[in-house]
């Protein structure tokens, strides 16, 4: 009775098609969550959170750089061969942000075109902020919760729409008589800065994942 009760069990877990896995990728590492609603439709779910520093010095500037992935989303996987070829799209909960610190050490600061010594620029902050949703859509190889499947291993391909980000800036004067200018042309530089990005509100994803349906 027991051996038959623990089959049962297992066939239904089967039948549900549920299963969990971990990825790797350009948007960071991260879980996942599957469920099977046919053979060629399944409900997905992911979560990614990774922080990516970059420090380095640049013509006597030290930069500290942080790029934080932080992001949810629920989507839908299409098989349309009922193999493992399948095409995805996703809603995303968008978190991700880019803050960067710049202190200049000495020599030229440059601003909007205009060179500052380094004494005149005591701090700059800039934070680089996305919406707080976006879409994702794709393709990929690998069913996590085909029927009779265990272990597996996915593959996706495809691209993030994380919308415009607003830029914001913070700067502190140093020792200069320049200060409104040198805020004038901060700003000019910032403006810059979000258009430039604006024009590029796309995130590429490649991305590997092992999965296992229970």
């Amino acid at each position: 009775m027991m051996l038959l009760g623990g089959m049962t069990l297992a066939s239904l877990a089967q039948a549900e098609g549920i299963g969990l896995g971990v990825h790797a990728g350009l948007m960071g590492p991260g879980i996942d969550g599957f469920y099977r609603l046919n053979e060629k439709l399944v409900l997905r779910g992911a979560y990614n959170s990774f922080d990516y520093d970059y420090d380095a010095t640049e013509e006597d500037v030290e930069y500290e750089a942080t790029y934080s992935f932080d992001n949810a989303q629920v989507g839908v996987d299409w098989y349309p061969f009922t193999g493992s070829f399948r095409l995805s799209a996703a809603y995303l909960q968008n978190g991700n942000e880019l803050n960067l610190h710049a202190v200049p050490t000495g020599g030229a600061f440059d601003l909007n075109g205009v060179s500052y010594g380094g004494s005149e620029v005591a701090d700059m902050r800039v934070t680089v902020d996305y919406p707080d949703s976006g879409a994702y859509v794709g393709l990929g190889w690998g069913n996590p919760v085909a029927v009779g499947k265990g272990f597996g291993v996915t593959f996706d391909l495809g691209v993030y729409y994380l919308g415009e980000p607003e830029v914001a800036q913070q700067l502190t004067c140093g020792t200069t008589l320049r200060c409104a200018q040198l805020q004038a042309d901060a700003e000019a530089d910032r403006q810059k800065l979000e258009d430039d990005l604006s024009d590029f509100p796309f995130w590429p994803l490649v991305q590997l994942g092992l999965s296992y349906q229970f």
